[in-house]
Parts: structure tokens; C-alpha cells; sequence
């Protein structure tokens, strides 16, 4: 049904054809004893097989996030199904059998799996312009760039599903996944450090969703950064804390799961005080600025503050540095090392008011 109001016609015909051929497929399975009658069908089968699902595809737009995956599925289609022609041909009907279907099924999956990942996606989308709405916030934000970056784990695990699907319709799940987790487990040495593949694949992959999530969290709150409206303060300041909770949070999650042992993080952490002592001062400064920042507040999001000859509007207040508006236009980043080391005039931390003195020069002359 969501297809069928989504979809242009022509593509979902094409997409009934290529559920048909689907069932057609699963019905040749159950002809134990073939004859040339039935071969002749298969062939027919494949053949119609490879014609609708390359046509399906040409008719999908080239913007589509998971094309270029949906092209190599129909090339990978194409070839089993020619496979599946020539073992038919020479006689092996039940390889032919497990080729052709093994080819429907995948592409089938495919599509499904797409239309699974462009579920998620709108889902995203849903949560963010809701939380704009309830905030009363405009719905003309930079979106694109979030749905792309999350558009590419969400590829991952399409792509890993879809290997699951194939290889158990061709058989062959068992040997390539114990081949996998083989090559993943096995111990591997570099000096007297030991790792696995998986471990380091599993903690760079914790490591890098902490760090999209610490970064586009404020979109599912309708906070977008850039909202000169944004009324809110304490919201700000949370998603600040919930940032720098979600970094210590998958770095923990990280070292964890990779199974580095204890003793080893303790050198780790040695040579990384080494390093800090050498030339990471000012950033590890910046770094604990910023929770400082976060948990004092001597200004927050919206506040009118003087730094130095620097006067405008704080726009944002990271863990690393943070943004002034100028009354120019200008964005200023400021190192939060500089913030707290510096004198900082904050004309907005407890009430709006202020103070102006205006000279005027009248005449003795004039009428008071």
C-alpha cells in the first residue's frame, strides 16, 4: 500500500512484475523431478527476471541514496541469472534452481531494504521538524547534510542484511560467516600488544556513531544551532551535557568492547600525558574549559557579552571553543581556554537591562 501511493505507476508495475517473477520462483522449488517442459520455464523465468529488474532499476532516480547499491545488486542479478541459464542448459536443473532463486530473492530483499532505509530516514526527518514545530521554531533548516550522514550507517546494515539474504539462499551462509568470524577473532600481535581485527573494526565503529550522535542530537530537540529565536537556554546547556555524556559514554563503550586489556590503556594513558605535556596543552585547556563552561555558566546560549574588543551574542558554546555573533554578521570562535582566561562583560547574565548615557548639548537659547 505504501508503495502503491508513493510510487510512480510505472515503477510499481515494475515492482509487481518482480514480485510475480518472486513467486513464480518459490513455486519452481517444489518440482523435485524436471522435465523439458519445466526447463524451458525456468529459462523463460530467468529471462523475464533479468528484464524487469534492470528496467526497475533505469527507472529509479540517480538521486536515490542507495542507487549505485541497487545497480551492483541488479549486475550481480544479471550474472546469476546467466549462470542459472547455463546450468539449465547442460542439465544441473537443481543448481539452476538455487541460482535463479537465489537472484530473485536477492533483488527482491534489495528493494525491500531500500524502502526500510528510506523508512528510517523520513523517521529522522518526522523527529526533527516535529521538534521544531513544538518549539515554534522555523522548518528552514540545512537537513540534507543530517539525513546524509545518517544515511551512511543505515547503508552499512542494508548492505550486511542483504549479504545474509543471499548467502543463505545460495547455501553458503555457514562457510562465509564462519570464514568472517574467523578472520575477525584471531589474534594478531604487534610487539607484546595482542588484538583482534574485530575488536579494532568494533572500536573505531563505537567511537564514530558517539561522535554523530554528540553532533546532530540537538536536531531531534528541534535545536539546530542556529536559531537566533531559541528562547530555551537550559535546553541548550543539556544538550551540551548530553554531548559530552555521549562521548565519554562511547569511548568507555569503545575500549570495552575492543578488549584492550587494562594494563595496556594504563601505557596508553602514559604516553598520552607525554603527549599533552609535549604540545596537547591547549587543547586538553579548550577541552575542560568547555565542561567548565557547561557546568559554571558564566554565560550561556543568547547572552550579550564583551570579550576583550570583541562584543556580540553567544551562538554556541562547544567543548572545544565557542561562537559569537558580531552585530556585523561576523561569527567569532573563540578557544574556551581564552573564555575563561580572559575578562569576560556579561550584560545578559541576570537581567536584560542596561544602562546608557546620552549626552546632549543645548543652547541656553532654546526653548526647555
Amino acid at each position: 500500500y505504501l508503495m502503491f501511493k508513493k510510487w510512480p505507476r510505472k515503477i510499481f508495475g515494475y515492482w509487481v512484475t518482480l514480485a510475480s517473477l518472486f513467486l513464480l520462483f518459490a513455486f519452481t522449488s517444489h518440482i523435485i523431478e524436471p522435465g523439458f517442459f519445466e526447463r524451458c520455464w525456468l529459462l523463460a523465468l530467468n529471462a523475464a527476471s533479468v528484464w524487469a529488474a534492470v528496467t526497475f532499476v533505469k527507472s529509479v532516480k540517480h538521486t536515490h541514496h542507495l542507487k549505485r547499491f541497487l545497480v551492483w545488486v541488479i549486475r550481480l542479478h544479471v550474472f546469476l541469472n546467466i549462470l542459472s541459464i547455463i546450468c539449465n542448459i547442460f542439465g544441473r536443473y537443481s543448481l539452476a534452481q538455487i541460482l535463479g532463486i537465489a537472484a530473485i530473492f536477492g533483488v527482491s530483499q534489495a528493494i525491500g531494504l531500500a524502502i526500510f532505509s528510506k523508512v528510517w530516514l523520513e523517521a529522522i526527518l518526522a523527529q526533527m521538524v516535529a521538534s521544531r514545530l513544538k518549539h515554534g521554531l522555523s522548518l528552514n533548516f540545512e537537513y540534507k547534510q543530517v539525513l546524509q550522514s545518517f544515511s551512511y550507517p543505515i547503508k552499512f546494515l542494508v548492505a550486511v542484511l542483504w549479504l545474509i539474504v543471499l548467502t543463505t539462499n545460495l547455501n553458503m551462509y555457514s562457510f562465509v560467516s564462519n570464514g568472517v568470524i574467523n578472520v575477525l577473532r584471531a589474534p594478531r600481535s604487534i610487539g607484546s600488544a595482542t588484538f583482534t581485527l574485530g575488536g579494532v573494526a568494533l572500536f573505531f565503529m563505537i567511537i564514530w556513531i558517539a561522535h554523530l550522535l554528540q553532533r546532530y542530537v540537538g536536531y531531534f530537540f528541534g535545536d539546530t544551532g542556529t536559531d537566533d529565536d531559541l528562547q530555551n537556554k537550559v535546553q541548550r546547556s543539556r544538550l551540551l551535557i548530553a554531548r559530552l555524556v555521549l562521548l565519554c559514554v562511547g569511548y568507555l563503550l569503545a575500549v570495552t568492547a575492543s578488549g584492550i586489556p587494562v594494563d595496556k590503556i594504563t601505557i596508553v594513558l602514559g604516553a598520552l600525558g607525554v603527549g599533552i605535556g609535549l604540545g596537547l596543552q591547549n587543547i586538553v585547556s579548550n577541552f575542560v574549559s568547555g565542561i567548565i563552561l557547561i557546568f559554571d555558566r558564566p554565560l550561556q546560549i543568547g547572552d550579550i557579552v564583551e570579550i576583550g574588543d570583541k562584543t556580540g551574542k553567544v551562538r554556541e558554546i562547544g567543548l572545544r571553543s565557542s561562537t559569537i555573533l558580531t552585530a556585523d554578521g561576523a561569527e567569532v570562535i573563540i578557544p574556551n581556554g581564552d573564555l575563561l582566561s580572559r575578562q569576560i562583560v556579561n550584560w545578559t547574565l541576570s537581567t536584560n537591562q542596561r544602562r546608557l548615557e546620552i549626552d546632549l548639548s543645548v543652547s541656553g537659547s532654546e526653548d526647555m
